[in-house]
């Protein structure tokens, strides 16, 4: 029996049980022509007669009968898998393993907290890796990077984007300043991946320009540590939003010059394939939510 068969047995069922193509086809939604010619088509594929019929009455051969019987049990096995498929989608269970920069981790941690407390079925790993990491070998379901992927063979979905600001520690105290290069005699913190040059540019509210060179006194070659001197006060960081979107909210940092900013910030979700599992598209969900809400200085 070969699978794409299923829709024709489907046919000659809804005729066996209703005993009438008038009645099959009303159930299918079919006409009575589509009926009689799937009944047709099943038939010559295998080469039997499952159905004798005059003009006022038909009823099944014995072969019919047997392959009605058959037929009734596959119809309820692809129904089982739907039920199986529908109840994972409705309550998501099973394991799943993220990879997420350091940054991140304490988003991807409350996100995560959340739907484990929700769904039971559900059981967690997460793997703190700035690196890009290979899904396939390290067992990931799903990857969390912060910036577009370069040649990257997995699917990738943008899940939301973040702004690349000023930040500082209140103990800093700052002087207020209309403009980044208002403080560039302040101490300044470089992230070392990626602000290379000793000229930084920054984008104003209304399209203007900012350039100069920043007096820095501390640097981080990892986002945790640079995250961290940031918030110990060490100096000004232009650092993603994201990565301080708590500490924005409960005042244990504070947005230096608002409207400026570094760039944005691109956050993509990669995967191994598509379609993605039910437990997956659940945490994506939850992610692009928690990702989505401002700071109070935004």
């Amino acid at each position: 029996m070969n699978p794409r068969d299923l829709p024709l047995l489907a046919v000659f069922a809804a005729l066996a049980r209703n005993g009438s193509f008038t009645a099959a086809a009303r159930e299918l939604g079919f006409t009575k022509s589509m009926v009689s010619a799937q009944l047709r088509a099943l038939e010559d594929r295998y080469g039997v007669r499952l159905v004798d019929r005059t003009t006022r009455s038909m009823h099944l051969t014995s072969v019919g009968l047997d392959v009605h019987a058959a037929a009734e049990r596959m119809l309820a096995e692809a129904r089982a898998v739907g039920e199986a498929v529908s109840a994972h989608r409705d309550q998501p269970r099973g394991h799943l393993t993220v990879g997420v920069p350091h940054g991140l981790v304490d988003t991807v941690v409350g996100v995560a907290s959340a739907l484990l407390r929700s769904h039971g079925g559900l059981s967690l790993e997460i793997v703190a890796d700035d690196s890009m990491q290979d899904l396939v070998k390290q067992g990931l379901d799903v990857v969390v990077r912060m910036g577009t992927p370069r040649d990257s063979t997995y699917v990738m979905r943008k899940i939301s984007e973040t702004s690349v600001i000023l930040a500082a520690s209140p103990a800093l105290a700052l002087p207020l300043a209309a403009r980044p290069s208002d403080l560039r005699s302040a101490p300044w913190i470089r992230y070392t991946p990626i602000q290379a040059g000793d000229r930084w540019t920054f984008a104003g509210p209304k399209g203007d320009k900012d350039v100069f060179r920043p007096n820095v006194r501390a640097a981080a070659n990892t986002m945790h540590g640079f995250r961290a001197l940031v918030l110990a006060g060490a100096g000004i960081g232009a650092i993603p939003e994201v990565h301080l979107a708590q500490e924005l909210r409960h005042g244990k940092a504070i947005r230096i010059c608002p409207g400026w900013e570094r760039r944005r910030v691109s956050i993509f979700a990669l995967l191994a394939g598509r379609p993605s599992l039910p437990h997956v598209d659940l945490f994506l969900r939850a992610l692009r939510t928690a990702l989505r809400t401002p700071s109070v200085d935004s």
